[in-house]
């Protein structure tokens, strides 16, 4: 090979070295083979043909210019289109007129290199070897597409398990801080998955779930006060929710609602299943309060209102001498009266229950004016009897509301001499003791914080345990004859009212022995 022809050669490996250094893609590495190659040929001009993944032909030339000498650009178009169209294994060759040649080197399976030549055809190892050269080049470049392709695949692989488990560390926190239980079982219907809440829920140890399986799990709620095979367990009957009624550690009511996955009428669904479950225990009491609250309020209001009735349409329907009259009259106005004060106390004891803090008014007062001012307006029809009052601490302050303490201790007075129709001394006494500090307040080191006791004793009918356990619910009345006055709200009244200040409301007694209520006051700081 002559000197500059070698020269040449080497200038052109030298210029596609550099171009690999800058990049590694199949055209500009082609634009910087193609220019030396045209000085070393002789070229005119060089067209690079490849097909794309699509299929469509893309073309790229050196210089920008047709290679179809003058007159005859269809008959070159043509012959290329031809050449590109097939399969050839050996490099092709045609002569125009002027002594100009086409050359058509195949590259690879999917392109072709035109060359354009004045003078002398191409040797045939020259194109070989410069077919060589670009077949190994576009090759290359090839491969370091696909691996350029493999390393984009990766990187989207690893951001997506990224936001992946960033998905599932939200969906984490999201359910460990839930209020609800979560349990996924997997195909094997074993425990795969349980929240905190789940496990708390059921009162069961974290490990002792999550090595459970539905069916063990159906046998262990069956055992905890749900009949077994009931449709209200998990897995049992077709319902997908239900209420789960526990009775042990301890009481507790449960919602619960059960999804199958079910892999044969789902596809790509595995036979899991997710059960939900959810604490409407307290839901439940106020509905079962509520509905009884209802129904005693009904029977409690329908009592005075069809005496009132009842008494008005009979001095409407026939005469009576004014002696029938009148009693009659005093019966309505009677009635009337307990209508309006059941009434009443209904009111107080929505708005305390609803708005109690706002309805307090505490200020400092001497425990000591407080009871005498209680004691000297109250006044018991029919009673000449008096509270025998104790002797009371010169100073004990309290932080109270002075009206609503004067309506509890008035309450518990007034039932004191009530319950005891046949006599006996009804006395108030004051008694020093403590109470729970409200949290956030300084107290003792114990955790308590001063208070005064005001124990109301009487020597009447007295109470039964049975009947101490539910004096605080609202109509209830430990005297079923109805020989008593009243509505039955008084002494749910003095424990709303009590326990808005911090307090609390003792109550002992025994059948046909008396009772002794105390009611318990947080004592006011030290002034100053």
């Amino acid at each position: 090979m002559p000197d500059t022809q070698a020269r040449q050669l080497a200038a052109m490996k030298f210029e596609l070295a550099m171009s690999v250094g800058e990049s590694l893609e199949l055209e500009p590495m082609a634009r910087a083979f193609m220019r030396p190659l045209l000085q070393f040929v002789r070229g005119l001009s060089c067209q690079l043909w490849w097909r794309e993944t699509q299929g469509a032909w893309q073309r790229m030339g050196y210089p920008a210019r047709s290679l179809a000498p003058a007159g005859q650009p269809d008959a070159v178009h043509a012959w290329r289109e031809s050449v590109a169209q097939e399969t050839v294994p050996r490099p092709l060759h045609t002569e125009l007129a002027g002594a100009r040649h086409l050359h058509a080197l195949p590259v690879g399976a999917r392109g072709w290199l035109f060359i354009e030549c004045l003078g002398q055809p191409v040797p045939d190892a020259v194109l070989g070897a410069i077919g060589v050269v670009l077949l190994r080049l576009a090759n290359a470049c090839q491969a370091c597409e696909q691996h350029a392709q493999l390393q984009e695949l990766l990187s989207q692989k690893e951001a997506a398990k990224r936001a992946l488990r960033e998905a599932l560390s939200r969906l984490e926190d999201i359910f460990a801080l839930s209020s609800d239980g979560f349990i996924y079982f997997d195909a094997q219907a074993r425990v795969a998955y349980s929240n905190p809440r789940a496990a708390a829920l059921l009162e069961l140890p974290p490990t002792q779930l999550q090595a459970m399986d539905l069916p063990a799990l159906h046998t262990w709620l069956a055992t905890c006060g749900s009949a077994p095979g009931s449709a209200g367990l998990p897995g049992a009957g077709p319902a997908p929710t239900g209420v789960l009624q526990l009775s042990h550690p301890r009481p507790r009511v449960l919602a619960w609602a059960l999804r199958h996955k079910d892999a044969a009428a789902d596809e790509g669904a595995d036979g899991s299943a997710v059960l939900y479950l959810r604490d409407i225990t307290h839901e439940s009491e106020v509905e079962r309060l509520k509905s009884e609250f209802l129904n005693t309020a009904a029977h409690e209001l329908r009592t005075p209102i069809v005496s009132v009735f009842g008494f008005s349409e009979l001095m409407l329907g026939r005469p009576t001498t004014e002696e029938q009259r009148r009693e009659m009259l005093q019966i309505i106005h009677r009635q009337a009266a307990l209508l309006v004060s059941l009434v009443d106390e209904l009111l107080d004891l929505a708005r305390l229950e609803q708005g109690g803090q706002r309805m307090l008014s505490p200020a400092r007062h001497e425990l000591a004016l407080l009871v005498g001012t209680t004691v000297q307006g109250l006044s018991v029809p029919g009673d000449s009897r008096r509270v025998q009052v104790g002797t009371l601490p010169a100073q004990a302050p309290l932080q109270v509301d002075a009206k609503l303490f004067h309506r509890a201790l008035l309450n518990v007075l007034t039932n004191a001499f009530k319950y005891s129709p046949q006599g006996g001394d009804i006395t108030l006494q004051a008694l020093p003791g403590t109470l729970p500090a409200p949290e956030g307040t300084p107290g003792a080191p114990d955790g308590s914080t001063p208070a005064w006791g005001l124990r109301i004793t009487d020597q009447g009918m007295g109470m039964s345990p049975e009947q101490v356990a539910r004096v605080f619910e609202r109509f209830y009345r430990a005297d079923q004859s109805g020989t008593v006055p009243g509505t039955g709200l008084g002494m749910s009244l003095v424990k709303e009212i009590v326990e808005l200040h911090g307090g609390r409301v003792d109550v002992q007694s025994s059948l046909g022995q008396g009772c002794a209520v105390t009611l318990w006051w947080p004592a006011a700081a030290p002034a100053g």
